[in-house]
């Protein structure tokens, strides 16, 4: 089965720090036998779906061939061996443009809220805040005098160019699911099952397939 795994630099893996052999003068790497049976969490060769890529975001992204006994689980896969076939272009140099990406969105979620919300005022100042320091502003402002979601989306937005500021790019598209789950329920308390979160995290993952030019469903 084909799927992709991402991996630290020089393809360790994330987790076991193990080092995968790499493929090498056009051929695959070698097959690692991790287990007899594969058990989510627990044993065998763990990778995942195009559509799950933007919940495990990492330095190196591999296209792997998953073998034996393959179970198939929420968010992930996972195979009782495994090999990399080849390298993905184009990452980690998306890394960056997904998370402002991400962090666009969250902005514009945070403007629309706030015009809803009848603070034309503060809409109007996220929507030209274009620094980490003038949306903390922002946010601040809109902590005090705006309502509980209009305020949360505000502070997601301060939170998202923060984060990219710091190189926390996975941080920033969790920070953009979270923040669509709230506006689409319109409840600022977080919930991670809800429909907009998974809307906006296949939002995400369809993003990550286009501009990595790979098949959304894998």
């Amino acid at each position: 089965m084909r799927a992709y795994k991402f991996t630290a630099d020089d393809a360790v893996s994330v987790f076991a720090r193990f080092p995968w052999p790499v493929p090498a003068r056009g051929n695959p790497g070698a097959w690692v036998d991790a287990a007899t049976t594969a058990k989510v969490c627990e044993t065998g060769v763990h990778a995942c779906r195009a559509a799950d890529l933007p919940y495990w975001l990492g330095r190196e992204l591999w296209e792997v061939e998953l073998g034996g006994n393959v179970v198939e689980a929420p968010y992930k896969l996972v195979g009782s061996r495994g090999r990399l076939l080849r390298r993905v272009a184009g990452w980690p140099e998306l890394e960056r443009p997904f998370a402002e990406d991400c962090a666009a969105r969250v902005h514009n979620l945070a403007v629309s809220e706030l015009e809803r919300a009848g603070r034309a005022d503060l809409a109007a100042a996220m929507a030209a805040a274009g620094t980490t320091a003038e949306l903390a502003a922002v946010a601040e402002q809109a902590r005090v005098q705006a309502p509980a979601l209009a305020a949360t989306l505000a502070g997601y937005a301060s939170d998202c160019a923060w984060d990219i500021s710091k190189g926390y790019y996975a941080m920033c598209a969790y920070v953009a699911a979270t923040a669509f789950g709230n506006w689409s329920t319109g409840d600022e308390v977080q919930d991670m099952t809800s429909d907009g979160w998974n809307q906006e995290r296949a939002r995400q993952a369809g993003w990550l397939a286009a501009h990595l030019g790979l098949p959304e469903k894998s």
